[in-house]
């Protein structure tokens, strides 16, 4: 994972070097720079160095790494990641049951789901599809998700959701959705169950 996390922060050192608040903090070391303790790392910063120079050293030095070959060995070092933990960890990486995929057609009322660690994400949209006007969220609520709910046991758990997408279905719901015609429920979730 060691790459993976250096591919990240080269990311987002990228971006912020483009950012005017990263670059005035490169000023501001860069005129009045901190002694590092170690004498190889010590370096002069000649006068006649320029603000371009200076952000062209940093740039090459943290994308380094991964231009080039550098991509290529951290695509290979992902692959071999992935494959390895495949082989030894079957809960790693489990399965999706998605019986069929979105195919940008989809149009009407849909609850979208995201269930995490911290919170219970709950939204009612309406799909175009391909349509001339842009998709709506109807209704959107954040849930948290504390302690005590994540103490509840076995279906209280459920019965707490089923709660709380009640509550954001409230209002904005078409009275078209019933049993013979079920409202589809798009679910995302991003921890554990025991």
């Amino acid at each position: 994972m060691t790459t993976l996390r250096k591919a990240f922060i080269t990311a987002i050192i990228k971006s912020l070097l483009r950012g005017k608040s990263f670059i005035q903090a490169i000023l501001a070391y860069w005129v009045s720079p901190v002694a590092l303790s170690r004498p190889a790392l010590a370096r002069a910063h000649p006068a006649g160095r320029t603000l371009h120079d200076f952000l062209k050293e940093a740039e090459a030095a943290l994308l380094g790494p991964v231009s080039g070959h550098g991509l290529l060995e951290l695509s290979a070092g992902l692959r071999k990641q992935f494959l390895d933990r495949l082989q030894t960890d079957p809960d790693c990486m489990l399965p999706s049951y998605s019986h069929q995929l979105p195919r940008g057609v989809e149009s009407g009322q849909y609850v979208a789901l995201d269930v995490g660690g911290s919170t219970l994400r709950v939204a009612l949209v309406e799909l175009t599809g391909r349509g001339a006007r842009q998709s709506d969220i109807v209704s959107i609520r954040n849930f948290r998700i504390n302690k005590a709910v994540k103490a509840l046991e076995g279906i209280a758990f459920f019965h707490w959701m089923a709660e709380r997408i009640c509550e954001t279905l409230e209002t904005g719901l078409h009275r078209e959705h019933g049993p013979d015609k079920p409202l589809p429920l798009a679910l995302a979730w991003s921890f554990p169950l025991e």
